[in-house]
């Protein structure tokens, strides 16, 4: 079983993503490649993964031009030559616990779905896993899933260990299927939740995994996590087709989603140090979000029941 690794990249510091390589690479499984997939870098950075891809095996770093993180994932996909892809960020870990599970489902051929999930620590659990077994999910348990990646609300998919995440890691996916279904490269926000529906809406077979595979360190400094003026609109538009993926008895789900984005938009945009905006201007602004779509549904259906 063949494993491709794909790490994109712009920017970061490099020692992060040395700290994330030597994740990757403690391990004594030899089946597996990684690509690097730097997203049009500054000049500088470029030339130290150059240095850095002579230190590891089996290594590839390849530059493209800046078109964002689903575009660099969509780029390592068509790359990679392995029966599965994971999806890695250059200022996390893995965790010696996911290469134990490798070990066991190289093995094991029963474990080798299309989708293999493990859990992600991001800090709100104690990231020690336990012995669990592996678990494949019936047609019920992959509707749950599909609920907890659209609203992430379902508890059979927190433990005091991890969860299974929203977004693209800590899970391995046959490589024919991560072909079917790419990232959305339109979407700057929730593009990897929308792809983790889009994979289940194939009805593939799942296996769960509950041990910490993969833990969230991160930089304060990255792209994904700083503030963008444009913010507001990123989330209109992610949560504009999320609507399409409801499904029946799913609309509880979406408004306590639109309410998750509120709280998304106060700490990133609104109470950022970076936004401009004296409080009184910020104060109508959002006020005037809240009147517009999507969030106007909390309104209306607050209204329906007699709120």
């Amino acid at each position: 079983m063949r494993l491709s690794i794909i790490i994109p990249t712009y920017n970061n510091h490099i020692s992060d993503m040395i700290r994330c390589l030597d994740s990757v690479y403690d391990t004594a499984y030899q089946d597996f490649e990684v690509l690097i997939i730097d997203d049009g870098s500054k000049a500088s950075y470029q030339v130290e993964l150059d240095q850095v891809e002579t230190r590891y095996e089996r290594l590839m770093v390849l530059h493209k031009a800046h078109a964002g993180v689903s575009a660099a994932r969509n780029f390592g996909v068509q790359k990679a030559q392995g029966d599965y892809i994971l999806f890695v960020d250059a200022d996390d870990v893995v965790t010696k616990q996911f290469w134990r599970d490798v070990w066991k489902i190289a093995e094991d051929r029963t474990l080798q779905a299309d989708i293999v999930y493990g859990l992600v620590n991001d800090g709100r659990a104690d990231g020690v896993s336990v012995c669990n077994s592996p678990e494949h999910l019936d047609e019920e348990g992959k509707k749950e899933l599909y609920r907890h990646f659209f609203a992430l609300g379902c508890s059979a998919f927190w433990t005091r260990e991890g969860h299974v995440g929203r977004g693209p890691c800590a899970r391995m996916i046959r490589k024919k299927l991560a072909l079917i279904y790419p990232f959305d490269e339109k979407l700057a926000h929730g593009e990897d939740a929308i792809w983790n529906l889009d994979l289940l809406s194939k009805n593939p077979s799942v296996v769960i995994i509950r041990h910490i595979w993969y833990q969230v360190i991160g930089d304060p400094r990255s792209a994904t996590r700083g503030y963008h003026a444009d913010f507001i609109e990123r989330l209109r538009a992610y949560l504009s087709v999320l609507k399409s993926y409801e499904q029946p008895g799913m609309e509880r789900d979406y408004h306590q989603r639109l309410f998750e984005a509120l709280g998304e938009i106060g700490r990133t945009y609104f109470l950022s140090p970076q936004n401009p905006l004296p409080w009184n201007e910020k104060v109508k602004e959002f006020n005037k979000m809240s009147y517009s779509y999507p969030f106007n549904g909390l309104l209306e259906n607050d209204v329906k029941m007699g709120g």
